[in-house]
């Protein structure tokens, strides 16, 4: 039997049940607030109609997560966020109604609820579905910090609109401060206050239905001794207005879509658009605190997809989106309710008020409600702006207060933009900041596997300065390549150090964008005007395409090659050329030849080399087994026994490795002179590379079985050999060491 259907104990039972009962007592509270805040002003008399869908909502999301979720207290409702952007939403829609009959107005704010509850649930599922419900996780912190700062503040300017009638504004400011006004939201404001640093001072959960509960009985116990009368308050607007009788369940049915305003829906698309984007983000990061304060692990992209479904059910219903909700949720993990039954509770008691409950709606105190959303307003505005300034830095922390100035001061619409366009921005400049080129080196600390002729080793290490070696990195975009355009250039122009080629290696970059193409196109110009190749090894094939599809006639200043070691070869052969060129041109001047003469040392040292291999070979010659070998053929295969040494007389032949996913890498080209196989042969060990032919070649083959009898039959010649094989192995470690050293 599963965990969720192991019986529980009783007093858990109890326990559960009654954390329900006060969870579900406030989210009916938060429901009504919400409503009331919709279906202000001149909407305010439908006011008492429009709590059913908001309830409704409570009920169906509700209901549903707390079945599926697989954090067993969570508890979702109707939230605040979306409800801020509705809130001006419906008010800019009442306007565009004016003169309408009352019915169609709230037909058509309902309507839009439901719209926009609807098209969260689709988010929800795709984000579910394509598990990107990490993704809300790149946005810049204080990016979110400002939305949500100023979501805090629309609803505390809100409470004042459920309170007074009038929001808080500057130009309405005359109209608060008046006496009948103070009456109005003081109380209001009082509660809320006594909630904040009630809840700041006192970490129990019992304080939020108390200072509600105490605030309740308070109001009705002033009610009493002053004679007023719940009817008295009514008329001062101290409670909500009846409308008449309160209708049941559904509010909103098949009949209402004929009142429908669809125009005016569609004129307010933008803000309503706004609700899906920032409900995910908020039930994300509800999700990932409800994981964070309880310690417990939930699929992000499974709360999703509940989610989702929930509010499929309550935006049929017209309630405005819901979702998991923080505090509410951590009620039952943090007092040791851990049960379906805190969600299930709930979600009954919102079913008992939307369906019994019209009487008590009615008498609803305006201050309650509206000090519930002073409260929530106030506490996420104390948390990024006061709480901010001692946990941010402080470009952070301008950036939250700048989105918010601009909700209060332009709309929340025009916020969420300002803070997308700070989002890429952020994104951009730290990403920029990041050096796409990995490491640096030259043609002379960095060499190509070519085994060449001893002059033409001391040439590349004499000029090899002249070929610049850039390893990438990262993702090349507009911001990371205009960096390394500017640093290329700068080397281009620099007269001192001229350059012949520059090789860019690519094995490190992830990916790119057209934007780039851009800066690769300015680089050709440069290296073009100044006779540089630019060499790119590695490439991805679409960029390579697009390369050679967009730059036209700098397209012959680009060579790609398929690794680092190939593009190496082509820069050493092109600088070759070019050195061996001038020398020419030296001699037929005249001139002395003063490379010869410092090379004179280590080219007789070379053809010592070469005159001890070729009289090795020739004393060898009743040992080893003479193979002509055609271009391609594998004379040592990677992954198979040893079987004897190999001397390579003529031809070239080339060493590679074949590492998994079928990637071949060459790890030596070889000339006459040289030797293959000889690593590990007398100990019968398996190749760990493979030897083909390049060109026609022929190989001295010496039997593993031969070159045991030879160390017995002659002792000297085999002790050449063996010094022979030591000298050339020493010298393939060395350019191995310094490759390796290059590639870091």
């Amino acid at each position: 039997m599963s965990q969720d259907a192991t019986p529980l104990p009783s007093a858990r039972i109890l326990n559960s049940l009654s954390i329900g009962l006060a969870v579900g007592i406030l989210s009916v509270v938060n429901e009504l607030s919400f409503a009331s805040l919709i279906f202000a002003g001149s909407l305010s008399g439908q006011a008492i109609r429009a709590t059913a869908l908001p309830l409704f909502g409570g009920l169906a999301v509700g209901l549903v997560v707390a079945c599926l979720s697989n954090f067993r207290a969570s508890v979702s409702i109707p939230q605040d966020t979306p409800t801020a952007i509705l809130a001006p939403t419906a008010a800019a829609m009442a306007v565009a109604l004016a003169g309408s009959d009352p019915d169609t107005a709230f037909a058509t704010v309902a309507a839009a609820m439901g719209l926009s509850t609807l098209v969260t649930a689709a988010v929800f599922l795709l984000l579910g579905r394509f598990r990107l419900g990490d993704l809300v996780r790149f946005m810049p912190y204080p990016v979110i910090g400002g939305f949500l700062a100023g979501t805090g503040w629309l609803l505390l300017s809100g409470s004042f609109g459920i309170m007074t009638g009038a929001a808080l504004r500057l130009d309405l400011l005359d109209q608060l401060l008046t006496r009948g006004a103070l009456l109005k939201w003081i109380p209001g404001a009082a509660m809320a206050l006594v909630l904040f640093f009630g809840l700041r001072r006192f970490r129990n959960f019992l304080v939020l239905p108390g200072v509600l509960a105490g605030s309740l009985v308070l109001f009705f116990l002033v009610l009493h001794l002053s004679g007023m009368g719940l009817d008295g308050a009514r008329a001062l607007g101290l409670l909500l207005k009846t409308g008449g009788e309160a209708p049941g369940w559904p509010a909103f049915g098949p009949r209402d879509l004929a009142l429908v305003r669809w125009d005016v829906i569609l004129s307010q698309a933008g803000p309503l658009l706004t609700i899906p984007l920032l409900a995910s983000i908020s039930l994300l990061l509800n999700a990932s605190g409800v994981e964070l304060g309880s310690r417990r692990d939930m699929d992000l992209n499974r709360e999703l997809v509940v989610n989702g479904l929930g509010n499929i059910v309550g935006g049929l219903g017209c309630s405005h989106a819901g979702y998991t909700t923080l505090s509410l949720s951590l009620f039952g993990a943090t007092t040791g309710a851990y049960s379906r039954l805190v969600g299930l509770t709930s979600a009954a008691v919102c079913a008992g008020v939307l369906f019994l409950g019209a009487g008590l709606v009615e008498s609803s105190p305006r201050f309650l409600l509206g000090g519930l959303v002073f409260f929530l307003g106030l506490a996420t505005l104390w948390d990024w702006l006061v709480d901010g300034w001692r946990r941010m830095p402080l470009t952070d922390y301008l950036l939250v207060l700048g989105i918010l100035l601009v909700i209060v001061h332009f709309g929340f619409l025009t916020g969420v933009g300002v803070g997308l366009a700070a989002a890429i921005a952020l994104f951009v400049i730290s990403y920029s900041r990041i050096s796409v080129v990995r490491g640096q080196s030259d043609g002379a600390r960095l060499r190509s596997t070519v085994e060449r002729p001893l002059p033409h080793e001391r040439l590349l290490q004499a000029h090899g300065g002249r070929i610049a070696v850039f390893r990438l990195q990262g993702f090349l975009f507009f911001g990371t390549a205009n960096a390394l355009l500017s640093r290329l250039t700068a080397r281009m122009r620099d007269e001192a150090h001229p350059l012949l080629c520059i090789l860019l290696d690519f094995r490190q970059v992830h990916g790119f964008d057209v934007s780039a193409l851009n800066s690769f196109h300015r680089l050709a110009q440069v290296a073009r005007t100044r006779n540089v190749h630019l060499v790119l090894a590695a490439a991805p094939a679409r960029f390579q395409e697009q390369i050679r599809r967009t730059a036209g006639p700098d397209a012959e200043v680009f060579q790609m090659r398929e690794d680092l070691d190939r593009g190496l070869e082509w820069c050493e052969d092109r600088l070759l050329e070019q050195e061996l060129r001038e020398m020419e041109k030296r001699r037929a001047q005249g001139g002395q030849d003063d490379f010869f003469l410092s090379v004179v040392d280590d080219l007789m040292l070379h053809l010592e080399q070469k005159e001890l291999f070729e009289e090795i070979s020739e004393r060898l010659g009743p040992w080893l087994e003479e193979r002509r070998l055609e271009p391609g053929r594998v004379f040592v295969a990677q992954g198979r026994p040893l079987e004897g040494l190999f001397l390579l007389l003529r031809g070239t032949a080339r060493e590679y490795a074949e590492r998994e996913g079928g990637e071949s890498v060459r790890l030596r080209t070889m000339g006459p002179g040289t030797t293959a196989g000889e690593l590990g042969v007398t100990q019968g060990r398996l190749s760990p590379s493979s030897v083909a032919a390049v060109s026609e070649c022929l190989v001295g083959f010496l039997p593993a079985e031969k070159l045991q009898r030879l160390e017995q039959e002659n002792p000297e010649l085999a002790l050449a050999l063996h010094k022979l094989l030591g000298a050339l192995l020493e010298q393939r470690l060395l350019a191995r060491t310094a490759l390796a050293a290059g590639s870091c």
